[in-house]
């Protein structure tokens, strides 16, 4: 991975409603300016497992191109060269300069575009960082770029847009971004981006994980018990990961479930299930990964969310019968369960005939 052009702009405010502080810059940041520490933050900013998937498009419409769009279209070649990048961002500052005018209650802060390459892709990033409050950077100052300027650590606003995928038209998630909770603040930036946001595609991408290691699993001709070990071990990774703020990654969780054949796996995986190197991760839909479990003093039950409905069914209390009760119906009960149901029978069958 490398950064190929970077520039840094600010437009930000103080407090809500003041006027904007602007400062454009008219040449990109010189790359030897970059530290090391600050390079590596940049190149790995998008590289966690949750974040947001989406495509261009204005209102629903992936047909309309927004602004941002039309921008990297006038600039990119279609082999994707930029000739005038501190052009682009000029232009593409200017546009969030005029959504803040609109919007005095965004605070803004540092625009940090930077172009990159990562697995034969070429990216556009793009970083809206929070000023630090004991100063703040001046257009010579950001001749060199230091790390402790930039809180990229508290970064709650930034996209990373795959431009190869992009342009081959073949994906509709190429863009990779993370907002912050307020829905306004997400409403302002995927409006400034373009960004319909996919939501769908990280419940289904993790759903495709999960699927994937079920079927690798069932063709080594390993029973029920150890398909569900295997899914375990990838849902006790991949929450380490996240936990971590580290991305989640085909080839590490292929090694990690399938030490002895990791290649069959990421073969099946991206083959049949179109998975790609760096995975997205649903929080919801990774905890599914782990069976339906519950216990109490004297009992303790677990079994796989897909039998829900069909081997295992729930039919609840009435509400309106204090003395109705939840009841849960297990028909595919293990053979060791029943041989033991049968024996303590057969035992109290005969505790009854002695009592009597």
């Amino acid at each position: 991975m490398a950064i190929k052009y970077i520039a840094i702009h600010i437009i930000k405010r103080d407090k809500n409603g003041d006027n904007l502080f602007v400062k454009l810059r008219n040449v990109v940041n010189p790359i030897e300016g970059l530290s090391g520490k600050l390079a590596d933050q940049l190149l790995n900013l998008f590289n966690e497992a949750n974040l947001n998937k989406g495509e261009f498009g204005v209102d629903g419409d992936n047909n309309v191109k927004p602004l941002f769009e039309q921008k990297l279209e006038s600039y990119y070649t279609n082999e994707l060269e930029v000739n005038d990048f501190i052009g682009l961002t000029i232009e593409l500052a200017n546009n969030y300069k005029a959504i803040l005018e609109k919007n005095a209650a965004v605070k803004g802060g540092y625009l940090v575009y930077y172009h990159y390459e990562k697995l034969d892709d070429k990216w556009l990033g793009v970083a809206i960082v929070p000023r630090r409050e004991e100063f703040d950077i001046t257009d010579k100052d950001a001749d060199v770029i230091v790390s402790s300027l930039l809180e990229l650590n508290k970064l709650h606003l930034g996209a990373a847009i795959n431009l190869s995928k992009w342009k081959l038209g073949f994906d509709s998630r190429y863009i990779s971004f993370k907002t912050g909770q307020a829905k306004e603040v997400r409403d302002y930036f995927e409006s400034y981006i373009g960004c319909q946001r996919d939501k769908e595609a990280v419940k289904i991408e993790t759903r495709k994980l999960r699927d994937a290691i079920r079927q690798q699993a069932t063709i080594n001709g390993l029973n029920d018990v150890e398909i569900q070990e295997k899914v375990d071990i990838a849902h006790t990774h991949i929450q380490q990961q996240i936990k971590g703020g580290k991305s989640v990654q085909l080839s590490i969780i292929a090694n990690a479930v399938f030490p002895e054949d990791p290649q069959a796996f990421i073969t099946i995986a991206t083959d049949d299930f179109d998975l790609g190197e760096d995975l997205t991760i649903h929080n919801g839909e990774l905890n599914r990964y782990k069976k339906l479990a519950g216990n109490t003093k004297s009992i303790n039950v677990s079994f796989d969310r897909k039998m829900l409905g069909s081997d295992v069914i729930f039919e609840a209390a009435n509400p309106n019968d204090n003395d109705s009760k939840d009841i849960l119906i297990i028909s595919a009960i293990p053979i060791t369960l029943k041989q033991a149901i049968l024996e303590e029978l057969k035992m109290r069958d005969a505790d009854e005939i002695e009592s009597r």
